[in-house]
């Protein structure tokens, strides 16, 4: 909001008259002698800095010819404004598809995001694959041998003005890691947001085939996303290594969560590995003993993509 710039203007705000009681404006009556409110100089000034004490706490630079400044401001410093449409991007029989709005996934192989064209921001979040969990050899009569968890996919959460999302990006869905006998889980996908926005997926398990308990996946990697964006990231993870403490007590370890659940619970001895079933979480390891054979570890879930747009 631009102040008034008249010539006859004051050049510093006026000490304005004391304080009196509150009351409501009024056109007055000729006829009863009611006046008519008087239209001070002290009250305009107070409306006129109001406004623009928001205009410019919110980072604007008050203009005399936008007339939406009030509007920005308080979208700024409280959020983005009404909601628009929710656009989630999954990987649903093997295909990367959409739902909108909650409906059932209906556009098959949709990999672009087009904004609407009343969107003024977007709110984007990407969840990288999970991996998958080491499977394990098989053992011998006094041995163990197990597979480590996998490790979940990378989250980043970021805003941006519409202006910087542009006509599209392209959307892309990190797969989940495949379980392996006796060998290294898969690692999972990467999710991204064309350059804006990269989360990239799990780490697999690895296996180890004597009673040294395998240790669980390093971390994974951190979402990257451009300076500016308000980024938050979640660097995926495993949650317990397999633990082979003697041939008759092992745990198989437990594959890694994200902010959309938990990961795969290990399962018994001599059973195979647990598949994750939430966006970006891990499979589990496995454990085998007394001669079982190989075992292959749970395999990771896929990421996710969501798209949430703004007027």
């Amino acid at each position: 909001m631009f102040r008034i710039d008249d010539a006859t203007a004051a050049t510093s705000l006026p000490v304005p008259e004391a304080a009196g009681t509150e009351g409501y404006w009024t056109e007055g009556n000729p006829a009863t002698g009611v006046p008519a409110t008087l239209e001070r100089a002290s009250w305009f000034n107070m409306v006129q800095e109001e406004i623009r004490n928001v205009v410019v706490a919110a980072g604007l630079t008050p203009s005399k010819t936008t007339y939406t400044q009030l509007r920005d401001a308080i979208k700024n410093l409280y959020g983005p404004g009404r909601l628009l449409r929710t656009s989630v991007y999954a990987i649903v029989s093997g295909q990367q598809q959409v739902s909108v709005n909650g409906s059932a996934f209906a556009t098959t192989g949709a990999t672009t995001f087009v904004p609407l064209s009343n969107t003024s921001t977007v709110i984007g979040e990407a969840q990288g694959g999970g991996a998958a969990g080491g499977g394990a050899g098989g053992a011998g009569a006094s041995t163990v041998s197990m597979g480590a968890p996998g490790g979940s996919g990378s989250y980043g959460k970021s805003i941006w003005p519409v202006a910087t999302i542009g006509a599209s990006q392209t959307i892309t869905v990190g797969a989940g890691g495949a379980g392996v006998s006796n060998g290294t889980g898969g690692n999972g996908g990467s999710s991204s947001i064309g350059s804006l926005l990269t989360a990239p997926g799990g780490v697999g398990g690895g296996p180890q085939n004597n009673q040294t308990p395998p240790a669980a996946n390093g971390n994974g990697s951190f979402s990257t996303a451009p300076t500016g964006a308000n980024l938050i990231s979640i660097r995926g993870t495993s949650v317990q290594a397999s633990l082979g403490l003697s041939t008759s007590a092992a745990i198989a370890g437990t594959g890694g969560g994200t902010p959309f659940g938990l990961g795969a619970t290990g399962p018994g001895i001599n059973t195979t590995g647990i598949a994750a079933v939430n966006y970006g979480t891990a499979g589990s390891g496995v454990v085998v003993n007394q001669s079982g054979g190989n075992a292959a570890g749970g395999a990771g879930f896929s990421g996710v993509v969501v798209m949430t747009e703004y007027a």
